[in-house]
């Protein structure tokens, strides 16, 4: 099965979705606060190396990085669900104008929008199995595999199979 950085196409299609993505970032009120004093380049390689990470399926420490490396910007600046929902939104449209199809970009939204809980603390963080097996659900709905529906027990690690 390949991976989203596969269907993505290469390195260099991240580098332009994430690029675009914080020109959107900076362009958006809601968002641009939290970049004042930021050094951008060196931001954008960690999304560049997180996003990498993620998009190949591996996610071990992946949510609490998230938490522990967010925890100012909730602490200190009120980082906030608005603020991720912005987010998301620049994060979306990056991706469509980046020419990618619905049913990825619906994959990596829907992988995005189950990290707000590290990002932004609200829950201690074990694990990631919920957001990979939905994104493998995702992934398999949109490539015709699908022969079970999975979801995430949103109370444990493991999945469950869904009442259909």
């Amino acid at each position: 099965m390949l991976t989203i950085l596969d269907r993505l196409g290469d390195q260099e299609s991240l580098d332009k979705i994430i690029d675009l993505f914080y020109q959107k970032q900076l362009e958006d009120p809601v968002t641009r606060p939290f970049f004042t004093n930021a050094k951008l380049p060196r931001i954008q390689q960690m999304q560049r190396s997180l996003l990498t990470m993620l998009f190949c399926g591996q996610t071990t420490g992946v949510a609490f990085y998230l938490q522990e490396s967010h925890a100012h910007l909730v602490r200190d600046h009120g980082l906030k669900h608005e603020h991720f929902a912005h987010t998301m939104t620049n994060l979306e449209a990056a991706l469509k104008e980046c020419g990618h199809t619905p049913a990825l970009v619906a994959e990596i939204m829907m992988l995005a929008w189950n990290l707000e809980d590290a990002i932004l603390g609200n829950r201690k963080i074990r694990s990631m199995q919920g957001t990979l097996v939905d994104a493998l659900r995702l992934q398999q709905e949109a490539l015709g595999e699908a022969d079970t529906v999975v979801k995430a027990n949103p109370e444990g690690d493991k999945p469950e199979k869904a009442d259909e």
